[in-house]
């Protein structure tokens, strides 16, 4: 794990270079898998002098996440078809979670993913922004009258899988 996280990082920072105004988030996040990883190193619960990942979750997270929640809730909407004040936003405010299940089946995404796609697949929203590989792909197969927003710098990640959908 420590030579691809040293990989990770050099190569980002070969990407943004010196400009300070670029925040990289190599230096500041671990990457999914990355934290896989490290959960694996951990027993669930203290045993013995070992400190398990559920006393790390609640000494690091518990209080940081809930904190950075409380943040977002100040600017961010959260997109809910049972709220009346976004009914407009919708085609079809009868959402089929079913619909999930073949979305994640249809192009193997994770099934939270695929209920973000059924959602979005009802709305009247031209546009979703997102850095997630699996709903970028998805989007691509199954919901070709939508659009996906990305950076340029990560447009690379995706054009030769995406080629010839």
């Amino acid at each position: 794990m420590k030579m691809r996280r040293g990989k990770r990082l050099a190569d980002e920072e070969k990407r943004v270079g010196d400009d300070e105004e670029n925040f990289n988030t190599a230096l500041n996040y671990l990457q999914d898998s990355e934290l896989k990883e490290i959960k694996k190193s951990f027993r669930a619960r203290d045993v013995q002098n070992e400190i398990g990942w559920l006393k790390v979750c609640d000494l690091f997270l518990k209080k940081n996440i809930a904190e950075q929640e409380a943040l977002l809730d100040e600017f961010c909407n959260y997109l809910s078809a049972h709220n009346d004040f976004q009914a407009h936003l919708f085609k079809n405010r009868n959402i089929d979670w079913k619909r999930a299940t073949s979305l994640s089946s249809a192009t193997g995404m994770g099934y939270s993913d695929a209920l973000i796609l059924n959602m979005f697949s009802e709305t009247n929203l031209d546009y979703i922004l997102t850095l997630d590989y699996d709903l970028i792909y998805a989007v691509s197969i199954s919901a070709k009258n939508k659009f996906v927003v990305l950076p340029d710098s990560r447009l690379g990640d995706f054009k030769g899988t995406l080629k010839k959908i």
